[in-house]
């Protein structure tokens, strides 16, 4: 079996189950809030509760690795290469700007040599767009940390 997820469109997550053969058991694509990718593991659970089987069927895990939203992506690679690694199996990554198919799913894993498990890293298509704190902030920071520290060293 083949567990697929894709979290980097906004407003939509969804989950495959395939056979290694490539024929689909079930998929499911949920409409989310913003913030919603925390529930991918429920969603995860359900289907696999839903079709009884254990992650132990599963012989190897894909994700959609970007690019999109920065929080979606990472969460839907933090969730699949936990679950492969606690298994022990390869989990695939997969780089698509649209809703994924099952073809595509499918080409992906036959196209990977993985036989083991390697993390998948996050592709955002560009230099991720992540505020930096302003130099006021980082010194505020700073200070106050500074009297924490000495307070605590002097107990």
């Amino acid at each position: 079996m083949i567990l697929a997820v894709q979290t980097n469109i906004p407003g939509r997550l969804s989950v495959w189950l395939l056979t290694t053969r490539g024929l689909l058991i079930k998929t499911r694509h949920f409409e989310i809030e913003p913030g919603g990718s925390d529930k991918l593991l429920q969603h995860i659970d359900h289907i696999m509760r839903q079709q009884r089987m254990t992650l132990q069927q599963i012989k190897k895990y894909v994700v959609v690795r970007g690019p999109g939203p920065f929080t979606p992506v990472r969460t839907g690679i933090v969730v699949m290469n936990t679950l492969s690694m606690i298994s022990k199996k390869p989990v695939v990554g997969i780089v698509s700007e649209r809703p994924c198919t099952t073809a595509q799913i499918m080409q992906s894993v036959a196209r990977s040599k993985r036989q083991k498990w390697v993390p998948v890293r996050p592709w955002y298509g560009r230099v991720p767009n992540i505020s930096q704190p302003s130099l006021s902030r980082v010194r505020a920071l700073r200070r106050h940390v500074g009297r924490g520290h000495a307070r605590t060293a002097a107990k």
